[in-house]
């Protein structure tokens, strides 16, 4: 609807713009309208605008706003766009994974297809739904291990049964009696000899209080054409359960039946009703589409927040940048101003200079505020308004102070402002060179680290093999 509604809005011809991103500056420019025409919030901070002004000092305020925020919103809507399509691909690959078709019934594959286990929701009118694990065999699968694997097979087997007990003398949580195990490519069918104590899937049905019972569970291997039969000696105590678990467990197997009832056919259907009561079936799955969407989403959200912060880092850059150029500066207006030109004149001198020199590859603030003081002035601003705004614009107490004095001249005149410009170049250049020092000694500092850890290693070197000689 975004792409619809701005597909018709103009672009600026003279930027270099990512094609594929001009859909979504399009959508950017369309909400930047709709929310400036509401006039019920503010869509940058004062902040920000502070730093665009300084950083743009040529554009119009509305310019500024308009770019900077199409900008932040077309990198945000082109992430939620891409995190929509990922999602949109993997929902489309779990339907095509599914497994229950038509609401109830599973495709079991050929002889080649691996064993299925589907992850069921079983839900009946009156009751709480019951979530359970259903495994489907391939039809008429053709194994080809050797019997040798068998004994390994049983330990892993005995193991696995544990599940959550620590042994078999002590059993009070549910035996986990799988048929079979990954690696091998036997299969197990669990019987015991008191089913009503432990169930044949390893579920304890219910003992009296502090009971204890001993069961023995049979589990006959089969292979192709071997057989091997064991007999395990489990000490059961008593368990009590639930209605919905024992609601569970009879329904869960039901299905054991429904799917080893013919496991020559297609497809296993699961029942409609249970206990005369309608029953709906649902697979559960993970909702990986919904978490991939999120990311995305919390993504663009950070890309939209964290401009800001690249924002005020370009700021503090240019900043850096003003306070180097600084003695540059003074130095020409010096150099001017005592070669019998005015202070504008010294202006218009440092930026006809500029222009000629510099008409490609303009990255120097300065000299850029020195040119836009200059087109002030050519537009009828008086000199004491131009250089007061010069530095305003440059927030650097530096021009700041350059302002004051240049103001002061013309306002009231100053005889020794030559004298107080050489003063001022002689202090900046001071304060350059203590700026070099601390910022060597920050990194004297920072190898600090690095240095001990060399000495470590060194020494390490040095003491082994003065130990290995003794």
């Amino acid at each position: 609807m975004m792409w619809f509604v701005s597909r018709k809005i103009e672009m600026p011809e003279n930027e270099k713009k990512n094609k594929l991103l001009i859909p979504f500056e399009r959508m950017a420019i369309w909400c930047y309208g709709r929310g400036s025409k509401t006039q019920r919030f503010e869509l940058l901070s004062g902040s920000v605008l502070r730093d665009l002004q300084r950083l743009y000092p040529g554009a119009t305020q509305e310019q500024m706003r308009e770019a900077y925020f199409a900008q932040k919103l077309s990198m945000a809507l082109a992430i939620v766009f891409v995190g929509s399509v990922l999602s949109g691909i993997v929902y489309w690959q779990a339907v095509q994974e599914k497994q229950l078709q038509y609401g109830n019934l599973v495709y079991r594959g050929d002889y080649k297809a691996a064993d299925k286990i589907l992850d069921l929701e079983a839900r009946v009118e009156g009751r709480e739904s019951v979530r359970m694990t259903m495994e489907v065999h391939g039809q008429v699968p053709d194994k080809t291990e050797v019997d040798t694997l068998e004994d390994q097979f049983w330990q892993a087997l005995c193991e696995n049964a544990l599940g959550n007990n620590v042994s078999f003398e002590q059993v009070s949580e549910d035996l986990l009696l799988v048929q079979t195990l990954p690696g091998y490519p036997f299969e197990a069918k669990w019987s015991s000899n008191t089913p009503y104590v432990l169930g044949d899937d390893g579920m304890i049905i219910g003992l009296e209080e502090r009971e204890t019972r001993e069961v023995i569970l049979e589990a006959v291997v089969t292979y192709d054409q071997w057989e091997w039969r064991h007999e395990l000696k489990v000490a059961v105590v008593a368990k009590l359960l639930s209605q919905q678990e024992i609601f569970a467990k009879e329904l869960a197997e039901h299905l054991v039946e429904l799917e080893e009832a013919d496991r020559t056919g297609d497809s296993v259907q699961l029942p409609e009703e249970w206990q005369g009561e309608p029953i709906s079936w649902n697979e559960r799955r993970a909702r990986q589409e919904i978490v991939l969407w999120g990311l995305a989403v919390a993504a663009a959200l950070g890309v939209f927040v964290l401009k800001d912060k690249d924002l005020h880092a370009d700021m503090k850059k240019r900043e850096g940048r003003l306070r180097g150029q600084y003695p540059v500066v003074v130095n020409k207006l010096l150099l001017y101003m005592g070669a019998g030109l005015t202070v504008r004149g010294a202006f218009y001198k440092i930026a006809g200079d500029y222009e000629q020199e510099n008409a490609k590859n303009r990255h120097f603030p300065a000299y850029e505020e020195v040119l836009h003081t200059c087109r002030e002035l050519d537009a009828g601003i008086s000199e004491v308004v131009a250089y007061e705004n010069m530095g305003k614009r440059c927030g650097v107490q530096e021009y700041i102070r350059l302002a004051a004095l240049l103001s002061q001249n013309l306002k009231k005149g100053n005889s020794a402002l030559l004298a107080r410009l050489r003063e001022e170049m002689e202090e900046s250049l001071e304060g350059q060179l203590n700026q070099c020092k601390r910022a060597g000694e920050e990194a004297s500092t920072k190898l600090l680290v690095p240095m001990m850890m060399m000495l470590s290693i060194v020494m390490v070197m040095i003491m082994i093999p003065a130990f290995g000689s003794f």
